[in-house]
């Protein structure tokens, strides 16, 4: 947007070099040339020291009212806003309204006023031009400047209407289109991204080349980003930065290309492209460019150079509002790493600063997180519980959703479930509603119903939020697989991996891909797992890869050696709390069938002690392996005892049928009209074992 030139009064370019002040011609008319020529090639210096020799050699002269009026607009672009202010203001002086000149002096003495901060002058400014020269042609220009002084002082409605009003008076006029550029922006400032959108692209065919169009084509782009489109946004950002070479928007497209291609998910080339921008020193967003190059860095699995990453954005821009969620990144990083210790450390030292009450709030959440990781689940259900009366809806909901998780980490699926459907009925449309959503598809897939599971996860995978709809796809293709639709999975799945490519997702995805072609291809399957392994390391489908990596062993050597190199695997690896578990569990189950119930019962326990919500199942196993191991009576109590649903009822119809198989009918019976009269969900087996016993019992005394 200039209006720079329309201050020369000419449109002609003069080519020849700038004079020099010792070489000053005499004649007043190639002394205005030579100052104009100047001008026109914003060598600003020369028209401040030529502007004011011209002028004390012709203070009357007819050219010396513009040519002071070029004195003054070019030390403003030196840094000398208040003494272009006061050399304005004598101008103004000098002229009358009637005169053409004094609209435009006036004109632009608000806009540096407006510039530098002095508002009221601005304002006062404007309005006298509208006034006193109605018929002006700077007129439309000191709308839009009133709209400017609006849009800097936050009042983006009001704004808004100075712009419209320009557009809708001057209608064919190029100011017009200038005033709908910025109408365009005050819909973006107000989140109004669809109408922004919406005004934006239809502007794009009547504007030439230049910066407005590279202005009008960025600010598409952010529009198309609120909206959640990133890949329209990239090639918006792109066209931005070929329109605006040299120009300060194409700096700006090319930080925000980064971040759209990070939003999409393109973590490769969001890499490049920020790294690109960081190499210019003066660039503006380097806090926002360091935090985005390093979560992509942390999704490419990246991890020591996203770490060092967030660590100098944190030393560097302590007091930005991006170095917290470093803060949280980092912290998240130490959890995974298995140094909870330095996690809680983090954010502790965190809390102890001033911070705003959305910050504390998020911290706290956090904190829970990590506590719940560490397997402090009562510390963990204390910091969301503490947060479940917050104010803000985002903070609730996410604390619920905390509680959620808490519930599933004892195993109390039940409980876990109502606290999802409390946060999902506070907002469907939330990033925390969507990921309540997300867990009860889960739930909902654990407790074999599939068709709510797919429902669930098919809305959640168009979502803008690219990790839940990354989840939701996976987990989609998961209940497509438990439904017996194995291509339909597959084509999900390859999907996914075309349009992610070198993505966490993409090597999740593989995982699935890797169990799909299992029975048919062993050594593309091994290959599918090894990438979810190297490149989706802290994944829960790093561990299942691994468990199938041993059983392609197994079917390849024997169960021993798959075992045995399973083992070692798990000893030397850094694994997740969550990932540890799930191989213990699967490393008892090895032990099991390979009769070494001791050490079967060894890896139960630990995974038992690393996971809560595993309890029910792990002691249900080892419960097993005393009953195969022949140890019947402490089976038997080990059945007994197990609490957590589903496998407390479990564990009591295989202490009955244990003790059938022993001939101890009448204490099996005892067992089975227990359970009848608890009502549980298996009482038609429970009916069926109940009647056969009392038609034995029944036949034994009559044989008597």
């Amino acid at each position: 947007m200039r209006r720079w030139f329309v201050a020369t009064g000419i449109a002609a370019l003069l080519a020849h070099p700038s004079a020099g002040a010792a070489q000053m011609p005499a004649d007043p008319t190639q002394e205005y040339a030579a100052v104009q020529r100047s001008f026109l090639q914003e060598d600003f210096n020369a028209v401040a020291m030529l502007g004011k020799t011209f002028l004390l050699r012709h203070p009357a002269a007819p050219e010396a009212l513009r040519i002071a009026l070029w004195r003054a607009l070019s030390l403003d672009r030196l840094s000398q806003a208040g003494v272009a202010i006061q050399e304005l203001e004598v101008l103004e002086a000098r002229l009358a309204p009637q005169q053409p000149l004094w609209a435009e002096v006036v004109y632009w003495r608000a806009d540096i006023c407006r510039r530098a901060g002095r508002m009221e002058a601005a304002k006062v400014a404007l309005t006298r031009l509208q006034e006193l020269a109605p018929a002006s042609a700077w007129v439309p220009h000191g709308q839009i400047g009133l709209g400017l002084l609006y849009l800097q002082l936050q009042a983006y409605e009001i704004a808004r209407r100075y712009f419209r009003e320009v557009a809708q008076e001057w209608p064919e006029a190029e100011v017009a289109l200038e005033a709908r550029v910025y109408e365009g922006l005050c819909q973006l400032k107000l989140k109004r991204y669809g109408e922004a959108v919406q005004l934006l692209e239809p502007l794009l065919d009547r504007l030439g080349p230049g910066p407005t169009k590279a202005q009008a084509v960025f600010y598409l782009g952010e529009g198309l980003t609120g909206l959640g489109r990133f890949a329209e946004a990239a090639r918006a950002y792109q066209q931005a930065m070929e329109l605006g070479r040299a120009s300060a928007w194409s700096r700006h497209a090319q930080f925000a290309l980064g971040w759209a291609q990070y939003g999409a998910g393109r973590c490769d080339e969001s890499v490049r492209t920020l790294e690109r921008y960081l190499q210019d020193a003066d660039a503006q967003h380097r806090a926002e460019a360091f935090f985005a190059r390093a979560s992509c860095l942390m999704r490419l699995g990246r991890e020591e150079q996203a770490i060092a990453q967030f660590e100098e954005l944190i030393a560097r821009s302590a007091a930005h509002p991006l170095a917290y969620e470093a803060v949280l990144a980092l912290a998240e990083a130490h959890t995974r790493r298995k140094q909870p210790g330095r996690a809680q450390a983090l954010l502790e030292q965190f809390l102890r600063q001033p911070l705003e009450e959305p910050v504390r709030h998020r911290v706290v959440l956090f904190l829970g997180a990590v506590a719940l990781e560490h397997g402090d689940a009562d510390a963990a259900t204390a910091a969301f519980a503490s947060l479940r009366g917050a104010a803000d809806l985002a903070v609730r909901q996410a604390a619920l959703n905390g509680l959620g998780d808490a519930s599933l980490h004892l195993g109390r699926p039940e409980e876990a479930k109502r606290s999802f459907e409390a946060s999902l009925q506070l907002s469907a449309t939330t990033p925390a509603g969507g990921m309540a959503a997300y867990h009860l598809g889960r739930l909902a897939l654990q407790q074999g119903e599939v068709e709510k599971a797919i429902s669930l996860f098919g809305g959640l995978s168009g979502r803008s939020d690219v990790a839940l709809a990354d989840d939701a796809s996976l987990a989609l293709a998961v209940a497509l697989m438990q439904q017996g639709r194995p291509e339909q999975a597959r084509g999900r799945l390859e999907q996914l991996r075309r349009q992610r490519p070198g993505t966490v997702a993409a090597a999740r995805a593989a995982y699935y891909l890797a169990l799909l072609r299992a029975g048919q291809d062993g050594h593309e399957a091994e290959t599918l797992a090894q990438e979810t392994v190297a490149q989706a390391p802290h994944s829960e489908e790093a561990a299942g890869a691994l468990v199938l990596l041993a059983d392609l062993r197994i079917g390849q050597a024997s169960l021993s050696e798959g075992r045995a190199w399973l083992a070692r695997t798990y000893r030397a690896g850094q694994f997740t709390r969550r990932q540890r578990a799930a191989l213990a569990k699967r490393l008892g189950e090895y032990a099991r069938a390979d009769r070494a119930y001791a050490e079967a019962i060894e890896w139960f326990a630990q995974a038992q002690q690393l996971l809560p919500s595993l309890a029910g199942e792990a002691a249900y196993r080892m419960a097993s392996c005393y009953e195969e191991a022949g140890d019947v009576e402490v089976a038997l109590q080990a059945y007994q005892v197990i609490a957590q649903a589903p496998w407390a009822v479990r564990g009591r119809l295989a202490a009955a049928k244990l003790l059938e198989r022993q001939g101890r009918a009448g204490e099996a019976e005892a067992i089975y009209a227990a359970l009848a009269q608890a009502g549980v969900p298996e009482s038609k087996v429970v009916q069926e074992r109940l009647a056969i016993l009392k038609a034995r019992s029944a036949h034994t005394v009559q044989a008597r």
